[in-house]
């Protein structure tokens, strides 16, 4: 035995059972949410998707669906919206249809019936909830509590205006603490009765029981219903599942809240029925966390549950016109947009995508709006008062022409579309495009040969894709 495992062959199996022991001794003991195991799963992900094939194959979805879901009975929707920004309640409400009024819980930081069309729709005042259940003390302390007082009192006294600066400066803490609340501990049935607010999350499992699945969205989330039908049709509700559109560092990656929160009922249920510590803990760091959705993926990250970043590049966080095709999404279904804040945008929005009745994908937005075919492109590679590019962190690719602007993009493997502005004569590149705007002073163009290289998606939808004509 001693002489099978000497010299080098024997040091290799050797260290590799040493690694083997180590890592199966550190998911033993260590916690669920140690930063040790958080960066392993942060590093693997990353290693997975650098080794992955360029384009991903989404027919899978488009195939027979094992879970089939009706979105009307089986999804709990819960709208999160603000005193601040209510009157967008009303174009939410357009956007997802009467049909989904029996699935829809409506959270904010104020209470009352949101009058639309004719319907009383009840608003539940998650903030007041989490007020209730300080400690006695606690909130002369809080300064999430202050600012919750004067906006309610701002509002009971009936000033609109000062209500409104309020909930606009002080909006994100609130929004943050009734994300959290959501986690925080249900009161008893007499309780209930006697005027408390079930909060957020467990308001919608207790009050929408036996839902496949729980969505939390934002009053600017679009949500693109065939597309949504689509994917959670391939996914098991019975299974413990955590999705979204994934951001953050390795030790809390979570699901962006305006792109949409989806668990579950599995994992609500193991939230909710078999976790009551870890979500009181969630409760008490409600009132300090700065980012709700962050919070939510730490609590779950508590009992075991992370995000499940297969299905990530399925949700986007941005408007239609400024959101980015990439290669590794091309031909998948794209489930959501976030930022339609303005008046109208939501509105404009759901009057391009209502009536169509199967899935969205990436790459047909460029003809969704409007956009050309790659053979004008191909004639003019030139258009002028656009933007395919968009804002973005990276530094410029340079200054000079427009022509030099185009061969920098073509010099760069992964470049999918340029923009050069003439007054500033700065180039950017992207690995992405977009719709854009239509700025006076910009160029924009596409590279036509790598366009084409992301297929037609033909194989996997029924329809063809804007990029290629058609």
């Amino acid at each position: 035995m001693l002489a099978g495992i000497r010299g080098p062959r024997g040091v290799v199996l050797a260290l590799t059972a040493f690694s083997l022991c180590s890592t199966l001794v550190l998911f033993v003991f260590l916690p669920y949410d140690s930063a040790v195991l958080s960066f392993f799963r942060f590093s693997t992900q990353k290693t997975i998707s650098f080794l992955g094939q360029p384009f991903r194959d989404e027919q899978w979805v488009f195939r027979h669906a094992d879970f089939p879901v009706h979105l009307e009975t089986d999804v709990a929707l819960i709208l999160k919206t603000g005193y601040g920004t209510q009157e967008r309640i009303g174009a939410q409400l357009d956007a997802l249809g009467p049909e989904y009024e029996g699935s829809l819980l409506v959270i904010a930081d104020f209470s009352g019936d949101y009058n639309h069309s004719g319907r009383a729709i009840p608003v539940h005042n998650m903030v007041a909830a989490a007020v209730a259940a300080l400690p006695d003390g606690a909130g002369a302390s809080t300064d999430r509590v202050e600012k919750y007082t004067q906006l309610t009192a701002a509002i009971q006294a009936g000033h609109t205006s000062e209500a409104r600066q309020l909930a606009t400066a002080a909006g994100w803490e609130l929004d943050a603490l009734k994300v959290g609340v959501l986690l925080s501990p249900l009161r008893n049935d007499r309780e209930t009765d006697a005027g408390q607010f079930i909060p957020g999350l467990e308001i919608s499992y207790r009050k929408l029981p036996r839902r496949k699945w729980y969505m939390m969205i934002d009053d600017d989330t679009y949500l693109i219903k065939p597309s949504m039908r689509a994917l959670l049709g391939h996914l098991d509700p019975s299974e413990i599942m955590y999705v979204g559109n994934a951001i953050g560092d390795f030790k809390g990656r979570f699901a962006h809240g305006g792109s949409a929160i989806l668990l579950s009922r599995a994992a609500m249920e193991q939230l909710f029925e078999r976790s009551r510590p870890v979500v009181e803990q969630a409760y008490v760091q409600s009132w300090t966390e700065t980012w709700g959705d962050r919070l939510v993926a730490t609590t779950l990250m508590k009992i075991g549950i992370y995000l499940d970043e297969r299905f990530s590049h399925f949700f986007n966080g941005e408007q239609p016109r400024i959101t980015r095709v990439l290669p590794d999404r091309f031909c998948s279904p794209l489930v959501s947009f976030h930022g339609l804040a303005e008046p109208g945008q939501m509105a404009d929005t759901t009057a391009t995508f209502r009536g169509r009745d199967r899935p969205v994908l990436w790459g047909e937005l460029w003809s969704i709006y409007g956009q050309p075919a790659l053979d004008v492109f191909v004639k003019n590679p030139i258009r002028r008062g656009r933007d395919h590019v968009g804002a973005g962190d990276e530094a410029p690719d340079g200054f000079g022409s427009v022509e030099r602007c185009i061969a920098a993009c073509e010099g760069q493997p992964e470049c999918l579309a340029w923009t050069w502005d003439k007054a500033s004569t700065v180039c950017r590149t992207s690995r992405w495009f977009i719709i854009g705007d239509e700025p006076e002073d910009k160029y924009s163009g596409l590279h036509v040969a790598r366009v084409r290289q992301l297929g037609d998606c033909s194989g996997v939808s029924t329809g063809r894709t804007a990029a290629h004509g058609s």
